[in-house]
């Protein structure tokens, strides 16, 4: 079939008569709790596929695609998932499909993401679209790629986070891509972070650092410091961990976005964990302030989640139950069930502080169910290990261990090593208490 040449057809899809540029940027997407990045594509993106190859119904692949739109801006990402699927089938076109996936990854349906992230790298090389026009695939490729190794995290893949992730950094080299490499070099930043290899993971924010150097971008600076922090305050920086992001906070100014209430929500951790908790506080409402201002309803619950502590922590408890129970509730509404597991967490954990073991294991069950049928791996270590934690009281004692002991040895095969530390000593307090020796024998 011949390619759509017609000047006149190309200008009634294009919104105001207006043709495509060579270049279209990617959306970034992010996650409200765990620093993912995702990389979607804009509806100029799925035209700009369609003047490059034939397609049967191009107006009907626009129209489905321009639903999904309007529906992943107004957190239906299920009804958005299948528009941008509706589009695919009108005509087969990578933007959507990429789509596609990150509107799964928003209801953390991460197997059947992984799933059409698998199926659109494959096709970023071998499908119409690709022969169309090479150079436009392979940066779809890349942000495939780049989409992939953060679900092969969450689904305890050993080795292909880092491996994927490296291979869309080579494809984005070979073009070269500045702004989509930083990107890529974030999450391999976010990865090392998440595997304790802290030194690494500043490195290749260090690479981010040079290509903003080259051009300059605040935003790509200021989400970089981000990352930045986190290492820094994994090697036990504080200082500098801190100090990295009053940076981003005075590089970003004023204008309150979604960026700015990550920057003021990870400020309100940093002062949590440094006993600080009037500055914790302050920045956590800061945070909230701004997500409910532009709207985000997960950043959000994030907030109020995070307020609970200090409800519970001042023996208001009524007061951090509400909070709990409004994080929860916008949570279900935009079907964020990763965001529900955290909530059950703290709400857990505030019933084992107050001594209610049996209230504490349920919750935890609750959330370990949530993460079995997510597939989430790194939080399903968590959950389980809280519930072993628990059961401990309940069970007897070899039980427990074995149980833990179990964990210990899934959490080492991710690997995930505040996973490994936070069992390391729950199967230590549990061998002090049966006056074992030799407790450190299944952490070495």
């Amino acid at each position: 079939m011949s390619k759509i040449r017609s000047h006149k057809t190309l200008s009634a899809l294009w919104p105001f008569g207006r043709r495509p540029g060579k270049s279209v940027d990617f959306e970034h997407v992010h996650l409200p709790d765990d620093g993912k990045e995702f990389l979607k594509p804009p509806l100029e993106m799925l035209i700009q596929e369609l003047e490059g190859a034939s397609a049967p119904h191009p107006k009907e692949a626009l129209d489905h695609f321009r639903v999904g739109e309007e529906r992943f801006k107004n957190w239906q990402y299920r009804d958005a998932a299948e528009s941008y699927q509706a589009s695919c089938e009108v005509f087969e076109s990578l933007s959507a499909l990429l789509a596609r996936g990150v509107a799964l990854m928003m209801v953390s349906e991460l197997k059947e993401a992984a799933k059409v992230f698998e199926e659109g790298r494959n096709l970023s090389q071998t499908s119409a679209c690709a022969k169309a026009d090479r150079r436009k695939a392979a940066r779809l490729e890349a942000a495939f790629g780049v989409n992939l190794g953060q679900v092969y995290f969450d689904l305890g893949k050993p080795d292909l986070p880092l491996k994927t992730l490296e291979e869309a950094r080579n494809i984005l080299t070979r073009l070269p891509e500045q702004s989509l490499t930083a990107v890529v070099l974030r999450q391999l930043g976010m990865l090392m972070f998440m595997q304790g290899n802290y030194d690494k993971g500043l490195s290749y924010c260090e690479l981010v650092d040079t290509l903003d150097k080259q051009k300059r971008n605040t935003l790509n600076e200021v989400r970089t410091l981000l990352v930045k922090s986190l290492l820094l305050f994994g090697k036990g920086k504080l200082e500098d961990s801190k100090k990295t992001l009053e940076r981003g906070l005075n590089i970003w100014g004023s204008p309150n976005t979604h960026t700015k209430a990550r920057l003021l929500l990870q400020l309100a951790h940093f002062y949590l964990s440094d006993n600080n908790g009037y500055d914790s506080k302050q920045f956590g409402e800061k945070a909230l302030q701004i997500f409910q201002e532009i709207s985000d309803e997960r950043g959000t619950a994030r907030c109020l989640s995070f307020l609970a502590i200090f409800d519970f922590s001042n023996d208001r408890y009524d007061e951090g139950m509400k909070k709990l129970n409004q994080a929860r509730q916008l949570d279900r509404i935009t079907s964020y069930r990763r965001g529900e597991i955290r909530l059950l967490v703290v709400q857990g954990k505030f019933y084992f502080q107050q001594g209610n073991i049996e209230e504490a294991n349920h919750i935890f069950q609750e959330a370990d169910q949530i993460a079995q049928d997510i597939g989430h791996i790194p939080a399903l270590l968590e959950t389980s290990s809280l519930i072993a934690a628990t059961s401990s009281f309940m069970l007897p004692s070899n039980d427990s261990l074995y149980i833990l002991e179990d964990y210990l040895t899934r959490s080492k095969s991710i690997p995930i090593p505040e996973r490994e530390i936070d069992l390391c000593h729950q199967i230590s307090s549990l061998c002090l208490t049966q006056g074992r020796r030799g407790i450190f024998k299944s952490c070495g």
